[in-house]
């Protein structure tokens, strides 16, 4: 199988035998340094406390690995590209816009993801231990070993991939629009992604054991609930980066990705704010859904660049009654208030059907 270019031109400039032998080397001498003090070699594994504070300290250094560095990293990537000149070279290749957007995605922080799969595998390895001579987990969480280290490692990666094409893509955007590259555009990216990992971490933290989180009048498990919805946020967030790839590559996109993001947004924070009351809030579920949604679409309204060719070819597509020509060339975020518009109104047509 033909190794994608882009990541392979990555593993060739961020992997080498002196880094893959160093970053164990000194994550494991910091994660002993801290977890020392509290072993017990009478025990078995060192004893309780330290198996505990050997999987915390490696959970908290997979968090701040991945918003320090990673999100640094994936920043400098597209950032970097343009500030050397090499980034239209790039776009001239034969790379598409899916091999592309991984590659870049996956090959700018491949070191990152190394060094975090290795903290990743401290702390299952612990947990494990901490289970098999204790069973202290189980009885913490109140479900099986195997599903929380599942739940554990499901979670810190959508996190992982969802905070770094996050922060890939506000780099992009931001150097796209000047077509110039500053390291204070890293930075910016940089912060932006911190202020949604505290905000998603913070609710991470508040999550309890066998604590249960109604949405729209079911109930769900809220680690299952928070794992599954890091995943699809995340997905979101790939197909974002892959659609502002091919703007990139000078293809079009259909705008219609980021209406049905809003939509979903919208939906996803309503069910939480209206938790058992979801099946008697229709009106407030559709107020919520609307607000949101509707400053959703004023984001691309900030962020796009304004195309005057676009903007004569939409003119010209009205006039022609060119509907399909008229959408490829519309502004995105007259394009999203249309269709989160129309959506709103089946939403809220469907509703009232459903609970009338």
């Amino acid at each position: 199988m033909r190794l994608n270019p882009e990541l392979r031109r990555y593993l060739w400039l961020e992997i080498s035998v002196g880094r893959l032998l160093f970053m164990p080397l000194v994550l494991g001498l910091a994660l002993l340094l801290v977890a020392v003090w509290t072993i017990d070699p009478t025990k078995p594994a060192g004893g309780q406390d330290f198996l505990a504070t050997l999987a915390g300290t490696s959970s908290v250094g997979y968090a701040l690995s991945v918003i320090l560095w990673g999100a640094r990293a994936a920043a400098s990537a597209m950032v970097r590209e343009v500030a050397e000149r090499t980034w239209d070279q790039q776009r001239l290749s034969s790379t598409g816009a899916w091999s592309m957007t991984w590659g870049k995605l996956l090959g700018s922080t491949i070191f990152v993801w190394y060094g975090c799969l290795i903290m990743l595998a401290v702390m299952l390895v612990s947990m494990g231990l901490w289970e098999h001579h204790y069973d202290a987990v189980s009885k913490e969480t109140g479900q099986s070993i195997a599903v929380t280290l599942l739940q554990l490692t499901v979670g810190f990666v959508a996190l992982t991939i969802l905070l770094e094409a996050s922060v890939l893509l506000a780099a992009m955007t931001s150097v796209s629009r000047r077509e110039s590259a500053r390291q204070l555009d890293v930075t910016i990216a940089q912060i932006a992604v911190i202020v949604i990992a505290v905000f998603v971490f913070g609710m991470l933290d508040n999550l309890e054991s066998g604590q249960q989180i109604p949405w729209f009048s079911h109930v769900f498990d809220a680690v299952w609930f928070a794992v599954v919805s890091a995943v699809l946020f995340a997905g979101w967030a790939v197909i974002g980066l892959w659609r502002r790839m091919r703007v990139e590559l000078q293809m079009t996109n259909m705008p219609v990705m980021w209406p049905l993001f809003a939509l979903f947004t919208g939906f996803w924070l309503a069910g939480l704010i209206m938790g058992a009351d979801g099946a008697t809030g229709v009106t407030w579920t559709v107020v919520i859904v609307t607000v949101t949604a509707m400053f959703l679409t004023y984001v691309p309204a900030v962020l796009e660049r304004v195309n005057p060719v676009h903007l004569r070819r939409l003119i010209e597509a009205i006039g022609a009654g060119q509907i399909g020509s008229a959408l490829r060339h519309a502004p995105l975020w007259i394009v999203s208030h249309v269709l989160v518009l129309v959506g709103v109104v089946t939403m809220m047509s469907a509703q009232s059907l459903m609970f009338n």
